[in-house]
């Protein structure tokens, strides 16, 4: 509504479950992960905000500044369990893709993906599966794999300590070896 409030409506009665109140925003649009038309995540970007809302009872989970967006239905979508966020730099010659936790909005991830040594405008950005596509003016397409997920992805800093500390004694350099253990 003008007054900032967001009206949680049940489908079944149609009687108000729960009244956000939300500052007042000028630009604002709705970013929803509908499947079999029940939304699984539900998110309110407004004036360089993105909020992210329980899509029971319209509460607020989290809310991220998220700023340079300008075509939030195309920048912002859910995929999987996350909801990625995707802006060009001024660069123009890469992509910047962040995926936040759908439900904590906690950051996971961040990654500046080249998608052209010529400067190019980003015309589209797209999702299926665990992929986000991105196509520019130059007619390129480009697809990203988002499945990073710390247990599939993540090394353990102790894990890359012994590791290089291994290294150094390969290469007989004990001391160096004995001060990465002890740290």
């Amino acid at each position: 509504t003008k007054s900032g409030d967001l009206y949680c409506v049940s489908i079944k009665t149609g009687k108000v479950i729960n009244v956000n109140k939300l500052n007042e925003y000028e630009h604002w649009g709705f970013i929803t992960d509908e499947q079999d038309h029940i939304a699984k995540g539900l998110a309110l970007y407004a004036d360089d905000f993105i909020i992210g809302l329980d899509p029971i009872n319209g509460e607020t989970l989290w809310k991220i500044k998220e700023l340079n967006i300008d075509y939030y239905h195309q920048q912002i979508r859910f995929v999987d369990n996350k909801l990625i966020v995707g802006k060009e730099p001024e660069s123009k010659t890469s992509i910047i893709l962040k995926a936040y936790n759908r439900n904590s909005g906690k950051l996971l991830w961040h990654s500046n993906e080249s998608i052209s040594t010529n400067e190019t405008e980003i015309n589209f950005i797209d999702s299926h599966n665990k992929s986000v596509y991105v196509g520019t003016k130059n007619l390129e397409l480009f697809s990203f794999n988002i499945d990073w997920t710390p247990d599939k992805n993540y090394i353990p800093t102790s894990s890359i300590l012994n590791r290089l500390s291994y290294c150094h004694y390969n290469t007989q350099n004990m001391q160096e070896a004995e001060k990465i253990l002890k740290e």
